[in-house]
């Protein structure tokens, strides 16, 4: 029968190893969290030229959204409208329609796997993520055309089928940002980069134009969407498989036959 003492030396003992192995958990997790912190702040200077405006538009929105009540900010901008943007806006609005991504992913799998692969799981988080907003938090938010169905005063473009309900967050919003995103960390040109900043704010814009959502419903989709795709391409940047992922479909072509190499 082991002594007092020998007991107390042995819970003493465990509960060291114990505190040791928490420690050494909280060390790797501190590792962990500072390599995740330089890969996404790597990706960050990667893509700056197309995170500067879209920061300023979140900046200068947030305070657009803060200063000025929804349904007036919408009226505002309701009343700007011209026939010329009235065409433009209501194609341009399909450039972040979930299809357009798919595409896009089809047309990335002939340059490099993992940019479309990036794109698609991008695009496919965004998807989830806003319709489980649209259909449980937020469910029932109404839209523009329901908001002012008593009050009036809405101008609608001719030809659109709006919609009434689950108005926040906006999916086109963030799709287009998103799909922006993951061009703009993958083709490190300072202008192409600013391009498609404006495309994805546009394709924002262009659903608070055509009355299908209010700016904050863009707002929010668009800061979902670039949160996601910067994730995306930070975890697929840790991805080190044998130039499998750095492969395309034209190396299918491209490669040798055996009689060829015979």
């Amino acid at each position: 029968m082991a002594s007092p003492g020998a007991l107390a030396i042995d819970s003493g003992s465990s509960y060291y190893r114990t505190l040791l192995d928490l420690l050494r958990s909280g060390t790797v997790h501190q590792q962990q969290c500072q390599t995740w912190m330089r890969i996404m702040a790597m990706i960050v200077r990667q893509a700056r030229w197309f995170i500067y405006p879209t920061l300023f538009m979140f900046l200068a929105g947030g305070s657009l959204l803060v200063w000025l009540p929804k349904d007036v900010l919408h009226l505002w901008i309701n009343a700007r409208y011209s026939i010329a943007a009235d065409h433009f806006f209501t194609v341009w609005t399909y450039l972040g329609d979930g299809w357009t991504a798919a595409a896009l992913t089809v047309i990335l799998l002939f340059v490099r796997y993992r940019i479309a692969l990036a794109m698609g799981v991008s695009n496919i988080l965004c998807s989830v993520v806003t319709q489980v907003l649209k259909h449980s938090f937020f469910e029932g938010a109404l839209r523009p055309v329901a908001y002012f169905h008593d009050i009036g005063g809405l101008r609608l473009v001719p030809g659109i089928e709006v919609y009434s309900y689950n108005s926040f967050p906006s999916g086109h919003a963030a799709v287009a940002f998103a799909s922006c995103f993951i061009l703009a960390a993958y083709i490190e040109h300072r202008g192409i980069q600013g391009a498609l900043a404006v495309i994805a704010i546009s394709i924002a814009f262009s659903r608070v134009y055509l009355s299908q959502h209010f700016f904050g419903d863009v707002y929010a989709g668009g800061f979902i969407g670039e949160f996601v795709g910067l994730a995306v391409v930070s975890l697929l940047s840790r991805v080190r498989s044998p130039g499998v992922l750095d492969r395309s479909l034209r190396t299918l072509w491209n490669r040798p036959s055996s009689a060829q190499r015979t």
